[in-house]
């Protein structure tokens, strides 16, 4: 599993892991489209799952779960998933899974492009975590599809 340096601008950085998964991109794709995946480890995800959707995800472990509304962008079978929330010009981010075959298996990324005036820099402080975040997630996602 690699882990990239966030590309940066001022107002903008991105974040991401990948790993290349002995496993099937639809097998991968099916179980990151059901309803009961949450996407992450830290948040549940409720609400649409389809491109132009809207839906909540809420971070796991805080009381009530603090809502963050999001719209999906782009849900391509197979291939992609990606949708964006937050506070605009503040601290947005633009959240993805990317399914690439790769020899007999399936290249993942996962990864959130975050800007804004506190989103980016903060960001770029902490990116070292959201990336094990991320590996995280590949991980459990492996690991559910298994």
């Amino acid at each position: 599993m690699q882990g990239h340096e966030p590309s940066a601008s001022f107002l903008s950085t991105e974040i991401r892991a990948e790993a290349e998964l002995p496993l099937d991109a639809d097998a991968l794709w099916r179980r990151l489209a059901s309803s009961d995946w949450s996407w992450s480890r830290m948040m549940v995800a409720l609400g649409s799952r389809e491109a132009g959707g809207r839906s909540v995800l809420r971070l796991r472990g805080l009381p009530g779960g603090i809502p963050i509304p999001v719209k999906i962008l782009v849900v391509e079978p197979g291939r992609e998933i990606r949708w964006r929330g937050g506070i605009p010009l503040v601290f947005t981010g633009e959240h993805y899974f990317r399914l690439t075959p790769a020899g007999e298996g399936t290249r993942v990324e996962h990864g959130e492009v975050f800007r804004g005036v506190i989103g980016a820099p903060l960001m770029r402080a902490l990116g070292g975590i959201a990336r094990g975040l991320y590996r995280r997630d590949i991980k459990a996602l492996a690991k559910a599809c298994a």
